[in-house]
């Protein structure tokens, strides 16, 4: 018996109350949560990337210089070198304009992008697959527990969510006939927030080849398309944001605290490219699996990254055998495997936890919308939704929400986790108008404490120590005992001015202070 049904039909457009409705249930969500999270105060010591938006948006919001105020010493001779796009940054910074430097503040834009992002799933799955799948993709995406936890950071994850499905709702609203031409504009933006979203361009251009029957315009909007986020992405090269080097893909553990990497640049041809990159990607899953299966409860990221995957592997299955002519789920799982391949092929190390799940985040909306038109087809599933008093109408979002309520709570001791160090940092009395040198997580809540603080990795080697010492005076350095002669000696330090103050269990710390 065939399990699916016709889809209802699709409407143009959404209701408004509707919107408010998943609105309303995204800020409950929020509110429900909050408590866990700790809103009233802000720590980072769980996602220190946190500390280079916030200081770096702030550096901007006063002084109009876009540029990283944390020094990767792999870069030490581009004084505006940044990593990321510049949206996020000029969110946090609108944000601190109209807000001052409160915990909210920081969070503001991640929150505003969930409850936009909630609604925007909804409404690009209704106006694909109809109301109820519509319903189901908002669902979903609000009960993956790491959209929640994500939303109370300041990362950039959820707004990068938020403006790819703004994309992407844009084409899908736009009257078809004009489609294919507004697609560079309505891809510029996400790709201002993350790079990887030009991969959109695969599942919209499938789209509009499909629902405006003119393959010719939409080959030009997609070659324009292209050819506009080129533009945008020289033009922020130029303004100092630049990627880590493609070559790094050959190295075993490309180290941006190492300023001497390009001398360890290798003469590789194509078929040692290609070795390099089946490795990173054999190595990042096998670590997934790995980790999985040691530590499933303690440490909960490996399991939510296996469900995202999971997400992905499911939109190419059922889009390679649906038998409608419907696109959209096959070329959004050849997106999410093209983001995913990006991660897992680029180097090794970033094939777990959190990091993986931040670059996998911008897959999850689109993969949830194509889960939910499945769920929508599917006979027994709908015949019980219709009767309004079954069972599976509460037990199952209960189960869900049980289920994200676990996560989201063991999530909650990491964000919302103490700051390690901050006051023993603070009785050493670094000058703050010097730069610290120290292990990220020992660091990173003092930082952000202390703005306009700078802060750099740990040098990898000696030469390394030297260049920052040249560049910048140093105050402080903490450093694990174990470094000590690994990386850089006593004497090494004492060069650049450090003396040894205090030992602090295995940390040792050197000063510039007489």
């Amino acid at each position: 018996m065939d399990t699916a049904t016709e889809p209802e039909a699709t409407p143009r457009r959404p209701r408004l109350l509707a919107c408010l409705a998943v609105a309303g249930l995204a800020a409950l969500s929020l509110l429900f949560y909050s408590p866990l999270f700790e809103l009233g105060v802000f720590h980072v010591d769980g996602l220190n990337d946190q500390v280079g938006y916030i200081t770096s948006a702030r550096w901007y919001a006063e002084t109009g210089e876009l540029r990283s105020h944390l020094i990767y010493p792999a870069f030490i001779d581009n004084p505006k070198w940044r990593l990321y796009m510049p949206g996020h940054y000029v969110a946090l910074a609108s944000s601190y304009l109209l807000l001052g430097d409160q915990p909210i503040t920081w969070r503001l834009p991640s929150l505003v992008a969930f409850v936009l992002s909630s609604v925007l799933v909804y409404a690009c799955a209704l106006r694909l697959y109809g109301r109820r799948a519509g319903l189901f993709a908002a669902g979903l995406f609000l009960l993956f527990p790491p959209n929640v936890a994500a939303a109370f950071t300041a990362m950039a994850e959820p707004a990068v969510q938020a403006v790819s499905l703004l994309g992407v709702a844009t084409v899908l609203f736009w009257p078809l006939r004009t489609a294919p031409f507004i697609l560079p504009f309505a891809l510029g933006l996400p790709f201002l927030y993350r790079e990887t979203s030009a991969l959109l361009i695969l599942p919209l251009a499938v789209y509009l080849r499909r629902s405006t029957g003119r393959p010719r315009a939409t080959l030009l909007g997609a070659v324009a398309t292209v050819l506009f986020l080129g533009f945008l992405g020289s033009w922020q090269a130029r303004q100092g944001k630049e990627s880590f080097p493609l070559w790094w893909i050959t190295l075993d553990n490309p180290n941006y605290a190492d300023a001497l990497l390009e001398s360890q640049r290798p003469e590789v041809g194509a078929w040692g490219w290609i070795e390099a990159i089946g490795n990173n990607v054999g190595a990042n899953a096998s670590e997934v699996v790995e980790r999985v299966r040691e530590v499933p409860w303690e440490s909960p990221e490996p399991l939510m990254t296996l469900l995202a995957l999971g997400l992905i592997g499911f939109a190419l299955l059922w889009g390679l055998g649906q038998r409608s002519r419907d696109g959209f789920p096959l070329a959004t799982g050849l997106f999410s495997l093209g983001v995913g391949f990006l991660l897992f092929g680029f180097h090794k190390r970033g094939g777990y936890g959190h990091v993986t799940l931040r670059h996998l985040s911008i897959t999850v909306p689109f993969t949830c919308i194509a889960f939910a038109a499945w769920l929508s087809r599917l006979t027994p599933l709908t015949r019980a939704l219709e009767k309004r008093r079954s069972a599976i109408t509460i037990l199952v979002p209960a189960l869900l929400a049980s289920v994200a309520g676990v996560w989201n709570t063991a999530a909650a001791k990491v964000v919302a986790s103490e700051p390690r160090f901050t006051e023993e940092m603070e009785k050493q009395g670094h000058d703050d108008t010097k730069i610290l040198i120290c292990p990220a997580r020992i660091g990173m809540d003092f930082v952000l404490k202390h703005y306009p603080v700078r802060w750099a990795f740990i040098p990898e080697n000696p030469e390394t120590l030297r260049r920052i010492a040249e560049r910048y005076e140093i105050g402080t350095l903490v450093t694990l005992r174990s470094y000590l002669g690994k990386k850089f000696t006593q004497e090494d330090l004492a060069g650049v001015g450090l003396r040894h103050r205090i030992t602090h269990g295995d940390l040792l710390i050197f000063s510039s202070n007489p």
